[in-house]
């Protein structure tokens, strides 16, 4: 359960925070992007996990590769529906 939260701050904190340093000039909010980055977070864990035949239980310890794959994936994937989205404000 701990690692399913981490994995979800991660990526929340991730989206929020890519839009803070690019300032928002894409057009998309904080909070989109903080569900974008959480999303992204869960599909590259999952992707990762799926990869490696590894599973998260309460019982296993801290899986250190699936949350650099969450971190990865939440970072791809608002940095690809930024890019998408398109410049609005230049």
């Amino acid at each position: 359960m701990i690692n399913f939260l981490v994995i979800a701050v991660l990526g929340a904190a991730i989206g929020y925070f890519w839009g803070r340093i690019y300032h928002n000039r894409y057009g998309l909010g904080h909070l989109l992007n903080a569900l974008i980055g959480l999303v992204g977070a869960l599909l590259g864990s999952f992707a990762a996990m799926w990869l490696t035949g590894s599973t998260i239980t309460p019982a296993a310890p801290l899986a250190w590769g699936v949350w650099l794959a969450a971190g990865a994936g939440a970072f791809l994937l608002v940095a690809v529906a930024q890019f998408l989205r398109g410049r609005q404000y230049e």
